[in-house]
């Protein structure tokens, strides 16, 4: 037993020494090889020493060159910070210049002015000129007139001094009445005088009158204001003396409770009353723009009720369609929270998937949720497609039935519809025409993997 135990042992030792031996011939095999990558790598070190040594001289000669690179840097530098200071030098001539240009803006804007006057001077003149020439035309015709008269006193002249001698006989008649009539002139002489005397007491009345009325209009101008001719407009006769000097007291105690006298008002009140006109214009100006808009606002209301109106209706119509095929039955709609307001109303979806009553879009599950707002999507697609599409994992929530009716579906739109569709369920990637997939074979480095179904289907 012993011996046939330390046999064991001798064959166990036999193995192990014929391991040693393997392992052995393996470090040595091993050891060749990294002799020989030793060489290799010397040799190695030799070129990099010598890539080293061109590269310092590489080196040097960039430095060189960054150095005159920072010197032509510094160049600039000097010559950007002088372009800055030109510029600022600039700024301050433009700002100059655009104070000239609003000086000279304001003085043609007040030449304009006195343009339009001049211009409203001009037709002043010519109006007045018209006037004028009217006059003249009148005293044209007058002179006429005048000369007209002339004649007949000429004709007249003649007949007078035809007159003249017949006067003269009776002259002689005319001195024996002189004398008569100098007793008569004597008398009226003396009733001149006395006349004379009573003209000059009704002179003295007058002027004493004259004063007193001279001082009742100073005192109306003093007391109110106002001249007697612009008072004539408020004389009102039907109201009696003692009537009128108690208002005239009641007014003038309102005039004193009013206070001081605003000399300015006048212009203040031009000023105000343009602003109040101008402000009235914009105000009417704004008024009417805004009954346009609303208008408008109207007519765009009625059309987007209209229109939002049959888009429902046809999403509607379609939802129910789609939802049906994507479900494998039931039934869904659309229902507005508020149908009489159109512009603002709230839309709920209530749907009845199969084997469930109807019940409201929030009650159901993510999977049926999405699968449902996947169907309302296609709806809209149904009803306005459109040429492009990008889904990002919309079927991520689906089971593999639902993952099928949908890839399905998708089929049927590709005809008029590119979609790009982001997913890993492999039901969507067979309905697929190409794949694109992103792999990442190192750390960091990501890598796109692309196939075209069609080909691999007409190679196969």
């Amino acid at each position: 037993m012993e011996r046939i135990a330390l046999q064991k042992d001798i064959m166990h030792l036999n193995s192990g020494i014929l391991g040693q031996a393997g392992v052995q011939k393996d470090l040595l095999i091993e050891r060749e090889e990294l002799n020989t990558e030793l060489e290799r790598l010397l040799n190695r070190r030799g070129e990099l020493e010598k890539e080293v040594e061109k590269w310092e001289e590489k080196t040097a000669a960039f430095s060189a060159e960054i150095a005159a690179l920072q010197q032509e840097a510094k160049a600039k530098m000097l010559a950007l910070d002088t372009s800055r200071q030109v510029l600022e030098e600039r700024k301050i001539a433009l700002a100059k210049a655009e104070q000239v240009y609003n000086n000279l803006f304001n003085e043609i804007q007040r030449l304009k002015n006195e343009k339009k006057d001049l211009f409203q001077q001009d037709q002043d003149k010519k109006e007045e000129l018209a006037e004028w020439q009217a006059q003249a035309e009148a005293l044209d015709r007058e002179l006429q007139e005048i000369k007209d008269g002339l004649l007949k006193l000429a004709e007249e002249l003649l007949a007078a001094e035809e007159n003249y001698h017949s006067l003269q006989n009776k002259v002689a008649a005319d001195k024996a009445n002189l004398e008569q009539l100098n007793k008569t002139e004597h008398n009226l002489i003396q009733a001149l005088n006395d006349c004379q005397n009573e003209i000059h007491q009704q002179e003295l009345k007058e002027a004493r009158l004259v004063a007193e009325w001279e001082n009742q209009k100073a005192r109306l101008y003093e007391g109110f204001a106002m001249a007697y001719e612009e008072s004539l407009g408020y004389l009102d006769t039907s109201i009696s003396r003692r009537e009128l000097n108690q208002k005239v007291k009641e007014l003038r105690a309102a005039i004193i409770a009013l206070g001081n006298v605003n000399l300015d008002a006048i212009d203040e009140y031009a000023q105000v009353k343009e602003r109040f006109d101008f402000l009235t214009a914009q105000s009417r100006d704004l008024v009417e723009a805004k009954d346009a808009l609303n208008k408008v606002i109207k007519e765009i209301d009625h059309i987007m009720v209209n229109r939002f109106r049959e888009a429902f209706e046809a999403v509607n119509h379609e939802f129910n369609i789609t939802f049906n095929r994507l479900f494998g039955g039931g039934r869904a709609g659309l229902v507005m929270t508020e149908p009489e307001n159109l512009l603002e109303t709230g839309i709920d979806m209530m749907v009845e998937p199969p084997g469930k009553k109807i019940v409201n879009y929030n009650l159901l599950s993510g999977g049926e949720k999405s699968l449902i707002g996947i169907a309302l999507i296609l709806a809209v697609f149904q009803v306005h497609p459109s040429p492009f599409c990008v889904l990002d994992e919309v079927d991520a929530a689906l089971d593999e039935a639902n993952v099928d009716r949908f890839a399905a579906y998708l089929r049927d739109f590709v005809e008029n519809t590119q979609f790009i569709v982001i997913s890993h369920r492999q039901g969507t990637m067979e309905i697929a025409q190409a794949l694109w997939g992103i792999t990442m074979n190192k750390e960091g480095i990501s890598k796109v993997v692309s196939v075209r179904l069609k080909d691999v289907e007409q190679v196969s």
